[in-house]
């Protein structure tokens, strides 16, 4: 305070970080070894109504930027088991064109499933988890309510089964077969590598006519 009921008029203040394209990291005015969101506010020029009675010496001070919310749309993705799905999200609320990305994830319920080629057949939801990236990303934090889930579905991958070896009945009439057994079925196509299928009901199967042959 200044005596005899003197008061600073005026007084001009500076920093980097005023600025709306300002970020909170990267910053060349930063006097703090580099702390996320810390700029210097400079001061300077301060005027009182007698000037020639005081002279001012300066202490800077800081200006804390703390990160923008953002919200963000996780899209819907299907995929075929053996292939591993594609995630993506909108993200809304950045500004000066920054681009940001978070990381998504994905859930059974409320268990966490690994996104990856083997991931089970089914209904999962995707959810992004706030792992944000991008040049800008410490400017930024997710909200932590509206945001929008995503739906990834995985489709059951198609397989080819092949009849081997020989198989008889006496004529009926009919090309139905009914003593099939697992020895006659070998799975020709589409397993995944390390995966091991076998049929379910391997007793039925039909022959292309239904006349006997010799």
């Amino acid at each position: 305070f200044l005596p005899n009921g003197d008061s600073v008029t005026s007084l001009t203040l500076a920093s980097g970080g005023a600025a709306s394209t300002a970020h909170r990291t990267g910053n060349s005015n930063n006097n703090d070894g580099g702390s996320a969101g810390l700029w210097n506010i400079t001061p300077s020029t301060a005027q009182t109504a007698t000037p020639g009675d005081y002279s001012f010496t300066y202490v800077a001070g800081k200006l804390n930027i703390t990160p923008m919310t953002i919200t963000t749309t996780v899209v819907n993705q299907a995929t075929t088991y053996g292939a591993p799905a594609a995630t993506s999200s909108i993200v809304s609320g950045t500004i000066n064109n920054d681009t940001v990305t978070t990381g998504i994830a994905a859930y059974s319920g409320v268990t966490p499933v690994t996104i990856e080629a083997k991931t089970a057949a089914g209904n999962y939801t995707l959810r992004a988890d706030g792992n944000l990236s991008g040049d800008y990303a410490a400017d930024y934090v997710l909200a932590t309510t509206g945001n929008t889930d995503g739906q990834l579905v995985v489709n059951q991958k198609t397989v080819t089964a092949s009849l081997i070896g020989s198989v008889s009945k006496e004529y009926d009439g009919t090309v139905a077969i009914s003593n099939l057994l697992s020895g006659n079925y070998t799975i020709a196509s589409g397993i995944e590598s390390g995966d091991s299928i076998t049929l379910n009901n391997p007793s039925n199967g039909v022959y292309d006519n239904k006349n006997a042959t010799t």
